[in-house]
C-alpha cells in the first residue's frame, strides 16, 4: 500500500463518516418537524431526539413559515 492509497481510504473514510451523520441530522429534521406538528413540547423533542433546544427553536420557526405560506 502506498501513500496515495492511504490517504484514499483516509478520505473514503471521512466521507463516508459525513454522509451517515448528514442523513442522521436530516432524519432528526424532519422528526422534530413532525413532532412539532403532533404537540410536543420542546423538552420532550430533546429528550427523544437527544438534539438541542436551540436545534428545536429553528425546527420549530421553519414549520411555521411554512404555515403561513400555505
Amino acid at each position: 500500500m502506498n501513500i496515495f492509497d492511504i490517504y484514499k481510504a483516509k478520505g473514503e473514510a471521512e466521507g463516508l463518516q459525513q454522509g451517515l451523520q448528514q442523513g442522521k441530522d436530516e432524519k432528526n429534521h424532519q422528526a422534530c418537524a413532525n413532532m412539532i406538528k403532533l404537540g410536543f413540547g420542546p423538552e420532550v423533542i430533546c429528550k427523544v431526539l437527544e438534539v438541542t433546544p436551540a436545534f428545536v427553536e429553528v425546527v420549530r420557526r421553519e414549520v411555521e413559515k411554512e404555515n403561513t405560506e400555505e
